[in-house]
């Protein structure tokens, strides 16, 4: 048989007739020749009229006639997590798209090349680099078949390593735009659409179509390819005219197959390349509007927060301050249509744009103006989204709130079910825009009920903002809040200071970037155990900081942003009492009531079986710290978590962890403390905690880097620190780096004789520093700890 004749490499027109380009309905077998159920059909649908929960929940009820079918609804519900922005959660399941695949082919290019649009997506460039070029690497010599003797036997191998070859190069093609490499992005765009144009042209075939049937993420595929086709031609060149056809018939190819978000994305995406350009602003603004009003009117609040940041930008370079703030603070409210368990969105960046960027423009307005009540506003409603956002989807507090946190989730599921109706073709209907926001108000009805009773549990589930002066009430005349702005690493760090008196903006003498190096460099001495070398980097540090300007409070309290988290406050001198807090509405937290005479949990040196290395030194800590309690310290094979529980009850004063810890840095909710099962290690990670709490006064991880965290959806703080608060803890102590097994028992036993007598945790935390230092201890040893959430 004759290869057929390719298309010329010019723009292409649709291919297919009408009738090939139908989605695939139940009783059809789709390209990779599975069956279609009315499950999967509705799936298809969904996915493409951007009706993603109809979309996953027709994936969960597909039927599953074998291992190909179940690789391919993993992969389909891929697909869909990215369309609705949800990429983190697309990235994520990826993991479980990859096993499926090699049970199925042996391979996993189709689960990298997913995960690698995730992560475009995700703005997290290099990762999505990496993947990407895996997989070009991997199928380099790939070459869809042009002819057949006859059926083919292998067609789901013909596709799927056609689709995640040409994946790949759409992927490298959109992160080298949104990087404005247009250089660089050019020759990726234009093999992925010989690629593209190759598939749809065998496809048409009227012989060669029997066996190799068209399938519509070809389309989405060519589609996006050809805006970061139409992207890279324009910065290539230039001139934006050199991009207009591709961005036209990118538009053509998400009609043909009804996919809602496509008109969005090439608005977007045109609106964004003329302002890298500098070419027309006002066209830049002009189809910047006309991209917020499609978002809009397809119910795509996701697109329009980033579209209306962008055009916020390109309001600024022109000197329109007040149209600049306005689309700002447009943006920021349509950030709350995706806060929490009614549209989850943890993706950090779209069209170049990102959430943190709308907390750093609407600070650097509210300081302008000086407007010191507003500032502390925008920055405790972007903290709270946060919190919402990073424990949006997962269990917390299981067996808490009872019926009211019941009527939460039945009123968020009603209110995305009503929020799918109005994503439809023919739009909301009567009445269901009058109807979602009575499910709305019943909701935060709801919330309000919650908080009575349990405030830290509401914060799970709405966004709140504490006023300014409440918190200038509670801190009194002895305590101050220290509020670090967020900045991009070439900006100063700045900080808004509360106190009695009022609020003002103070300025460091460093940039973000410089405070970096110079906390890089010190934990570098840290691990190398150079004094000298630590005291000269602290002396640089506070300088940077320009401490000298601060005024020493009885409790100083410090919500850090970026790097700031990793300050070690005990070892700057002449500062105090610092407690580190997640926001300032901290301060209005009511604590537990002190646990007089209750339980202290002494956990040290589990049985790790020869999995990870005995703990010697945590075995001697935690015994001398049971004789100085009068307690049993639970230690190696006792030292699990089910005994941990039913040894402290209801609550504990004290929570006493002297084991391995470890951060993960890619998924912070896996942060883990290691406990034991009896025989090997069992991790007690930050999921488990937020899931089943354990309530205590006072906890104290001191186990090498439970301090670690990562800055993450809009600045707040996850690590194990932070998932003891929903338990009620008022003060969690933790470490920054590990230290030496005597160091950290000289720390634990001044700090635990201060504890007990004065049931001051941050004093205390003051005074077993101050001792080491005064007793000769390096700064890697007496600045190691760290308080936090102290409100007594």
């Amino acid at each position: 048989m004759a290869r057929p004749a390719a298309y010329p490499d010019t723009l292409p027109t649709l291919p297919l007739p009408a009738d090939r380009q139908r989605l695939f309905q139940a009783g059809d077998t789709n390209a990779l020749e599975l069956p279609v159920d009315a499950s999967l059909a509705e799936a298809y649908r969904a996915y493409f009229a951007g009706e993603g929960e109809a979309a996953l929940s027709a994936l969960a009820t597909a039927s599953v006639e074998s291992p190909l079918k179940r690789f391919h609804l993993s992969a389909q519900k891929v697909r869909t997590l990215i369309m609705m922005g949800r990429a983190a959660e697309a990235e994520t399941e990826a993991a479980n798209t990859a096993l499926l695949e090699r049970a199925v082919l042996g391979t996993e290019v189709n689960a990298l090349a997913l995960r690698a649009e995730a992560r475009l997506w995700l703005g997290d460039y290099d990762a999505a680099e990496a993947d990407a070029l895996a997989v070009a690497a991997a199928l380099q010599n790939w070459v869809l078949p042009h002819s057949f003797g006859g059926p083919p036997t292998n067609m789901a191998e013909i596709v799927l390593l056609t689709t995640a070859q040409l994946r790949a190069y759409t992927v490298l093609s959109g992160l080298y735009v949104l990087r404005n490499e247009g250089d660089k992005a050019l020759p990726w765009a234009e093999a992925a659409e010989r690629g593209y144009n190759t598939v749809h042209t065998v496809a048409a075939d009227s012989l060669y179509g029997i066996y190799f049937k068209s399938y519509p993420e070809s389309y989405y595929g060519r589609a996006f390819n050809m805006l970061f086709r139409g992207a890279a031609s324009a910065l290539t060149a230039g001139d934006f005219a050199a991009g207009a056809e591709n961005f036209s018939a990118a538009r053509r190819y998400f009609d043909a197959i009804g996919y809602r978000a496509g008109s969005v994305s090439v608005a977007a995406l045109e609106s964004w390349a003329l302002y890298v350009l500098d070419q027309d602003r006002d066209r830049a603004l002009a189809v910047s509007e006309e991209a917020v009003q499609l978002a809009a009117d397809s119910g795509f609040p996701d697109f329009i927060w980033r579209i209306s940041t962008l055009r916020g930008e390109i309001l600024l370079d022109q000197g329109r301050l007040a149209d600049a703030e306005t689309a700002f603070r447009r943006a920021d409210a349509s950030v709350d249509l995706v806060t929490g368990a009614l549209a989850t969105d943890r993706a950090k960046l779209r069209f170049g744009v990102g959430k943190e960027t709308i907390i750093r423009r609407l600070a650097w307005f509210d300081a302008r103006a000086g407007n010191m009540d507003r500032l502390f506003t925008d920055l405790e409603r972007a903290r709270a989204r946060a919190f919402v956002d990073m424990l949006a989807d997962r269990p917390v507090a299981r067996g808490r709130g009872g019926a009211l946190v019941d009527t939460i989730r039945d009123l968020d599921d009603a209110i995305r079910q009503a929020r799918i109706r109005a994503l439809a073709p023919r739009g909301a209907g009567d009445g269901l825009e009058s109807e979602i926001e009575r499910l709305m108000a019943e909701r935060r009805d709801t919330v309000d009920r919650l908080r009575q009773t349990d405030p830290d549990l509401a914060d799970v589930h709405a966004v709140r903002a504490a006023s300014l002066a409440d918190i200038r009430s509670r801190l009194g005349e002895e305590g101050a809040l220290l509020y670090t702005l967020p900045v991009k690493m070439d900006e100063t760090i700045k900080f808004l200071a509360v106190d009695s008196a009022g609020a003002r903006l103070m300025q460091s003498g460093a940039t973000a970037g410089e405070i970096r190096e110079t906390l890089i460099q010190f934990r570098e001495a840290v691990q190398l155990g150079r004094a000298p070398m630590q005291r000269r980097l602290l002396a640089q540090l506070q300088r940077q900081l320009q401490l000298g300007q601060w005024r020493i409070y009885k409790r100083l309290y410090v919500v850090p942003s970026g790097d700031m988290y990793f300050i070690p406050w005990g070892a700057l001198p002449d500062l105090g009492r610092v407690a580190v807090i997640p926001n300032g509405g901290w301060l209005l937290r009511d604590g537990m009531q002190s646990v007089k005479g209750g339980q202290v949990g002494l956990v040290g040196d589990p049985q790790f079986g020869g999995a990870l290395p005995q703990l010697d030194g945590a075995r001697q800590e935690v015994e001398t710290l049971a004789s100085m309690f009068n307690t049993k310290p639970m230690i190696g094979a006792a030292a699990t978590v089910s005994g941990l529980r039913q040894a402290i009850g209801d609550r504990a004063k004290v929570l006493h962890f002297a084991t391995h810890g470890t951060f993960d840095a890619n998924s912070p909710l896996k942060s883990a403390l290691y406990l034991s099962d009896g025989a090997g290690p069992d991790p007690l990670t930050a999921a488990d905690i937020f899931e089943d709490p354990l309530p205590a006064e006072l906890v104290v991880l001191s186990a090498c880097e439970t301090g670690l965290g990562e800055a993450v959806a809009g600045d707040d703080f996850l690590g194990l620190a932070r998932s003891f608060y929903l338990g009620g803890a008022d003060t969690v102590l933790y470490s920054l780096w590990p230290i030496s097994d005597e160091g950290t028992r000289e720390f634990m036993t001044a700090f635990y004789r201060h504890v007990r007598y004065s049931n001051d945790p941050v004093l205390a935390w003051a005074d077993a520093t101050a001792r080491l230092r005064d007793e000769g201890y390096p700064p890697s040893v007496y600045g190691a700890f760290i308080v936090g959430g102290a409100v007594r």
